[in-house]
């Protein structure tokens, strides 16, 4: 007689069949809906969801993108093995900047290594002595603005994320004696990664003949400070030391070209993250005039007059944060992130076929009414004590998530809301434009050119 347990199993229903995520309808044979994703790729996804629901495939250029948008899809795609979902594999485009070798085309275990020689960097300790220098190249910066005037949001905090980076990251040497050169360099190369370098990394356009040109340029102006440093025994309390001095596990060193690879990993991602997100701070911070004012009226009771920001005022400046990570959930700097499917990958009974691209659009996802009430409105009290606790751990995903969560995050929040404590501190602004859109044509989403704001020195200052 058989045991009852066996008898249940043999009656128990069979699994349903796995499913295809349903596909996006529309476009045409090959490009499929390129064109709209070009014009808005963000109402695109979410035309994809509307339609289908938070698993779906999209098709652009032959290929097949499946978006996950929900907190779950996204613990899944953030939590998938990288022998499963490749992070590797879908930012192939990256290569011709970061350099053979780096990053996304080494192998993970080098990989992780190369993140390890960052820790020391962005640890705590670390992050305390960039919070002066953060304040000081801001100060000095704006010093020479008159009493009143206009600036371009995206111009201004491209060139205040470059100098305070490369302030705190390659040292006060490289700054005063190379810092516009870098800058000018970085920017050939910042516009080679674009959307049609995800699809077609080396195509022969110009743009990219550019962008190779300065990544050569940029390894010998590194490599001048490292060689510098290294003939005069000099140490830098910076993260350029700090992949001076580090060694892979079979005791090499780094070279020139690795060191400045590993540089421009940490460049673009704190870059691109501070800057436009910096803008978008100031954008929405001025166009919601009821949030600026608690954003002030702590600015006025955490620090003292005449007093510089420092890393642990910075920490008291609830009212910032939460700005500034709202500013993060409608303006994430990333639009998209992509995982490559190398072993079938299966979730909610959709099955993902080896060879797709996976999805997750935290610009998409965290517009979603699902997720986040009245999503379209600016509202830093999301992340107040009370209410952040309903948001999911895996809703909120501008930096990522899981084990390959931007290292950086800390130095760019702390980047970010060092910039508009000085600002607002010394300057009352004014929105110039009637409406400030994003900019999908760049990989990395800000407002649109021009996106002019208006100053006024206070008078107290």
């Amino acid at each position: 007689m058989a045991e009852p347990a066996l008898l249940l199993d043999a009656r128990a229903p069979s699994a349903p069949p796995l499913r295809t995520a349903p596909r996006l309808g529309g476009g045409w044979p090959f490009l499929g809906r390129m064109g709209d994703f070009r014009r808005d790729p963000i109402a695109l996804l979410l035309e994809a969801v509307r339609d289908h629901g938070d698993v779906c495939s999209v098709p652009l250029l032959g290929n097949q993108l499946v978006l996950l948008a929900s907190p779950d899809g996204h613990e899944a795609f953030f939590r998938g093995a990288d022998e499963q979902v490749s992070q590797k594999e879908a930012y192939k485009f990256t290569v011709p900047v970061f350099g053979k070798g780096i990053a996304y085309d080494a192998t993970p275990e080098v990989m992780a290594e190369q993140v390890g020689f960052l820790l020391p960097a962005l640890r705590d300790a670390a992050m305390r002595t960039y919070a002066p220098k953060l304040a000081s190249e801001v100060a000095d910066y704006v010093a020479r603005w008159g009493t009143e005037g206009e600036f371009d949001a995206i111009e201004v905090m491209k060139e205040l994320t470059t100098y305070t980076s490369s302030r705190c990251l390659l040292g006060a040497e490289f700054r005063e004696s190379m810092g516009a050169e870098f800058a000018e360099l970085y920017a050939i190369c910042e516009k080679g990664l674009n959307q049609i370098a995800f699809f077609w990394p080396n195509a022969p356009l110009p743009s990219f003949r550019r962008r190779d040109r300065a990544r050569v340029e940029l390894v010998k102006l590194i490599g001048k400070v490292v060689n510098a440093r290294r003939a005069k025994g000099v140490r830098g309390d910076d993260m350029l030391q700090a992949l001076i001095d580090a060694r892979y596990k079979d005791g090499r060193g780094l070279t020139d070209d690795e060191i400045t690879g590993i540089l421009l990993v940490v460049i673009f991602a704190g870059h691109h993250t501070s800057s436009v997100t910096s803008a978008w701070t100031g954008i929405e911070l001025h166009r919601n005039a009821g949030q600026l004012a608690p954003v002030l009226d702590e600015l006025d009771r955490v620090l003292a007059p005449g007093e510089p920001p420092s890393y642990q005022t910075m920490r008291q400046c609830e009212r910032l944060d939460w700005a500034v990570r709202e500013t993060l959930r409608l303006h994430p700097p990333l639009i998209m992130l992509m995982r490559k499917v190398l072993k079938d990958f299966t979730f909610r009974g959709f099955q993902v076929p080896a060879g797709q691209m996976l999805l997750v659009s935290p610009a998409a996802a965290h517009r979603l009414p699902t997720f986040f009430r009245d999503p379209d409105r600016f509202d830093p009290e999301r992340y107040s004590p009370d209410r952040e606790k309903e948001i999911h751990p895996y809703a909120w995903v501008p930096f990522g998530a899981g084990k390959h969560k931007c290292l950086g995050h800390p130095f760019a929040m702390l980047q970010i809301k060092t910039v508009w404590a000085t600002l607002l501190r010394e300057f009352e602004f004014e929105l110039v434009e009637d409406r400030y859109e994003p900019d999908y044509d760049a990989m990395v989403v800000g407002p649109k050119q021009p996106c002019r704001i208006r100053y006024r020195r206070r008078a107290s200052t």
